[in-house]
């Protein structure tokens, strides 16, 4: 944590540390923005599990 926030200091960046949670993405799944990321090693998987609002348009 303590890299990370160096890291973030010299972006000019913040972490709010009580929203955080460190994860091991390779023994449990995680959400993120409305995703479920897990990832099997050795074969790295992204779980869509989303469900687009019946209104969304494709713009192309």
């Amino acid at each position: 944590m303590v890299v990370l926030r160096q890291i973030l200091e010299r972006l000019k960046l913040s972490l709010n540390e009580t929203k955080t949670k460190i994860v091991n993405a390779f023994s449990e799944k995680f959400n993120f923005l409305g995703f479920t990321i897990c990832c099997n090693a050795p074969t790295y998987a992204l779980d869509l599990d989303f469900d687009f609002p019946e209104n969304l348009q494709v713009v192309s």
